[in-house]
Parts: C-alpha cells; structure tokens; sequence
C-alpha cells in the first residue's frame, strides 16, 4: 500500500532458464574404410572399392565397434526474465461505485540457442551433415493501463490501453492497442456483456532466428501428378513418396494485428444452473503462419490445374499460386531421369494477408444434491464457427476455409462431463464429439468423431487422494480416410493418434 492511501503497488522480477544437453551414439567416418577397404580409383567419376564380402555379413565384435563409433554432443538453452510495477487503486464517485485504475509497466528479455557439436562440421562422424548453430535474443517494453467505470448501478465500462515493443538485432517494432467493455445486469439472474478489442503479438522467436534445415517427409503424395493422371490418391503411383524439404526462418516477418468483438449473456436463475452464451468476430492481419510441405504440394496442384479437389477456382497468376510454384522444386519436363519428380519443397514461415473468423460458444453447468446418494454435477460445451475465411497474399480471393472440402479446420465441437461425489469417491465420465473433415480427394467429408475419458478418485484422507483415469475409454480409432492416399489414413494434424491410456495418480499434500 502507498502511504495511507487506497493505493496499492506491486513490483516483481521473475528468470527461468533451461538447460538440455543430448549425447548420441555414430559411427566415425572410418566405418567406410573398414566396410569398403582403401579407394582405389575411380572410373566414369564414380569411386572404386574391392571391399571384403565377409565383412559385410559379420556382427562387430564390441571392441570393433567401440573403435568405429563415437558420440557427438548438442547443447541447447532457452531464457525469459520480466520485470513489472503495478499500482492499482480508486478515482472518484460515480452513480454506480467507485472508479478504479490500474496500471503497470513491463521489461523482459527472452531468448535462446542451440549448439550442435563442432566435430560434425569437422567430418568425424559418417553419413550425419554439419549442424549449424542457431539462437537469438530480443528484449521487450510494455506499459498499460485499465479503467473500470460503474456508470450505473447495474451497468459497467471497462477501458484500456497497453503499448508494447520489441527490439532484436537493431529493429524496433512496436504497437498500441486497446480494449473496451460493458456489462449490463437487467436482472439479478442475468448478464448482458460486450466487447471490443485490438491486440498485437509479435513473432514466435524460432519463427525470426532460426537456421537452415534440411530433411525429408515420408508417406507424402505428388498431387499435381496424381490428378494429372486420373489416379485416386490411394492408388496412385506417386503416393507413399519420400519427399526433401529445405525449412528455415524468416526475419523479415511482422508482427500480427487483430481486431475482435463479442456479444454474450450469462444467465444464472439458481445457484445450481448456469448458462453462458457467447458471439465472437476476430479478424487477424499480418497473420504468421507457418506453411508445410503438403499444403504447399496441394496449392501447386490446385494452382497448376485451375481448381481444388472440391471445385473452388484458382487463378495462377495470383500471389498464392505464384508462391506455392515457387518452393515446389520439380525436374525439368523433359529430363531423361524421372521427369516432373518434385526434387525439393521449400517451407518458410509468412505473413499471410488476413484471416477472419466468426462463431458461437455455449456452455452450460448443472449441480444438484441428491441427498444420501451424493452429488452431482453435469457440464456441457459448444462450438460452431459460422464463418471462416482466408486471404494468403493481398489481392488474392478470399477463400471460404469454413464450407471447402480442401480446409481442415473444425467447424464444430462439443464437450460434455458428468460427475458423481458421494463420501470419499469421485467419478466422472468426459465425453468429446468433433465434427466432420473433408476427404483428401474432396469427394465428401470424414464422419464425426468421439472419445470418452472417465476418472475414478478415492479420497484417502485429508491429504492423500488416490486416482485411476482412463484416457479414449472405448480406444476409439479416427474415422478412416481410405482415399487419402496412404497411411495413417486420416488427416494428422486433427486427431489424437493415441488410443486407450491408462494410468494410476497419488496426490500428497504436506502442506
């Protein structure tokens, strides 16, 4: 507190910092000596061998292999420390209550790097590439401040501002945003809200600073060649394909902006039921995102033949499409060996032009007592996106992600629990629906999909509780996309690959 006053006043610093240190087992470049025996020449630019056939259908003893193997090491750090003041306090009368401020200012770095060992640039170690290192700091600046208002007795505005900054490598980038509220309570049972809000955010630090990397994604589909073709995905000759990508940072990245407005209630005519429903309507500009390799395979194959699997229509000269040709990297049409084979996809993340999203949430809890039978307690939840659209570059189509059958956003999901307490024991059984997803080849959608989790806790005493939870109670599979082209047969990035899970908790308090 500040002096005598109403005023109270808060100053914190907080650091954390994490270590992790790998060690990995591999054979030293000697391994091909040994396997091979010494280069004797070349012929037609290819090295020559004349290696021992029986050493290459004998184990190594462990002598021989602790003399061809070695370990290489990586180290790898990430930190954040923040600094804050805060004050908080009452202004002066208004018909409602008291005015109230608060307010607080921010200052923090964050950062990181990784190591890999240097003997991996030195050729010590067979068949494994140089790492390079990677890392970056940057710090952050931030101030705010948050005005409550009781206009009236039962109506209430809230009013804020922050402006926050980053400076990394010499660049500041820098935004203010704001916030407003009200909420109005024309019965005691019921809550009548509003909002409307911008923000800013700036990029994910691995997003700006990170290095180079090279690899390859099993399991992947030349789509472009398999429509081409008239094949179906899941019998296509180029599907099942391993296909090398080249992924790396982009510093020249923006911050995202947003803008968001809400309507909603809350309804409360007991204290054992409670309703809440909400309107929201978020519009993100500058959005980061991260493309991969296969929705960048399936904008090239839309771009090249002028539609998507489900119909919508793409131009080719549009940004997007002139994007998506550029990171496909193909053999020339006319090359001797494997003409039109996708040789690289390069990925990198973007600020995409926008994305807005509009929908609804509803939530509903019930409590009740059943006397010598115990409580109980029921929850359910919903979801719906109404609207979903998408712009990549400015001046593209807005694309419909909410309705195409080439978009794998949940448009709707629903949740629901019921809990039973009665002395010492407590059981609830949580139930999950998501919606459906378009096939691969967009000839429908995938069916609804659910799980069920249940948990059972016995309350040994005042301080120990004992617990069984079972995880996807009916080890429920995703439903099946058997014309996505290959296994797993079902979109990746959507469902829970795991299936029933079991485990037994014990919680001590000491305290």
């Amino acid at each position: 507190r500040i002096g005598g006053s109403d005023w109270d006043y808060e100053a914190a610093y907080s650091r954390s910092r994490y270590e992790n240190k790998t060690q990995r087992p591999g054979l030293l470049i000697d391994i091909n000596t040994y396997m091979l025996g010494p280069q004797l020449g070349t012929r037609n630019g290819v090295e020559v061998y004349a290696p021992d056939p029986s050493r290459l259908y004998q184990p190594l003893t462990p002598g021989e292999y602790e003399g061809l193997s070695g370990r290489y090491e990586s180290r790898n750090a990430a930190w954040l420390q923040t600094a804050s003041v805060s004050v908080n306090g009452q202004l002066f009368d208004l018909p409602g209550g008291r005015a109230a401020l608060a307010a607080v200012v921010e200052a923090g770095s964050q950062g990181y790097s990784n190591r890999p060992d240097p003997a991996l640039a030195q050729g010590v170690f067979w068949n494994l590439n140089a790492g390079i290192p990677a890392g970056g700091e940057r710090d952050r600046y931030a101030a705010g401040v948050e005005l409550q208002l009781p206009l009236l007795e039962r109506l209430t505005a809230t009013v804020a501002g922050r402006y926050d900054q980053y400076r990394a490598a010499g660049d500041h980038l820098g935004k203010a945003t704001w916030s407003t509220g009200l909420e109005f309570r024309p019965l005691d049972t019921l809550l009548l809200r509003a909002s409307a809000a911008t923000s800013f955010r700036a990029p994910d630090m691995n997003y700006v600073f990170a290095t180079e990397t090279r690899g390859y994604n099993p399991g992947m589909t030349d789509y472009w060649r398999c429509r081409s073709a008239g094949q179906a995905y899941d019998d296509c000759d180029f599907s099942g394909l391993a296909i090398d990508y080249t992924s790396g940072a982009n510093p020249q990245l923006q911050p995202e902006t947003a803008k968001s407005y809400g309507l909603g209630f809350v309804w409360s005519p007991s204290a054992n039921l409670d309703v809440t429903a909400d309107y929201y309507d978020i519009r993100i500009d500058d959005e980061v995102t991260n493309l991969d390799a296969t929705r960048i395979l399936k904008d090239e194959a839309d771009c090249r033949l002028g539609q998507t699997v489900g119909g919508d229509a793409r131009d080719i000269g549009s940004a997007q499409c002139q994007d998506a040709l550029r990171r496909v990297i193909r053999n020339p049409a006319d090359a001797a060996v494997q003409p039109n084979q996708v040789v690289r996809v390069l990925i990198n993340p973007i600020n995409a032009a926008s994305e807005t999203v509009r929908g609804i949430d509803l939530k509903s809890n019930l409590r009740w007592d059943a006397g010598r039978y115990g409580r109980f307690s029921a929850r359910v939840a919903y979801s719906l996106v109404i609207d979903h659209s998408y712009r990549q570059f400015a001046g593209d189509d807005v694309q419909d992600q909410r309705n195409s059958l080439d978009s794998y956003q949940w448009r709707s999901k629903v949740n629901g629990s019921v809990t039973w307490a009665i002395n010492d024991w407590t059981a609830t059984l949580y139930g999950m629906r998501y919606g459906s997803l378009p096939k691969t080849d967009g000839s429908g959608r995938i069916a609804p999909y659910m799980t069920y989790n249940a948990s059972l806790y016995r309350k040994l005493n005042d301080n120990a509780t004992l617990g069984l939870i079972v995880n996807n109670l009916r080890d429920s599979r995703p439903p099946a996309d058997k014309n996505g082209g290959g296994w797993p047969f079902y979109p990746v990035g959507n469902y829970d690959p795991y299936g029933r899970q079991l485990w037994l908790e014990f919680d001590y308090r000491f305290l």
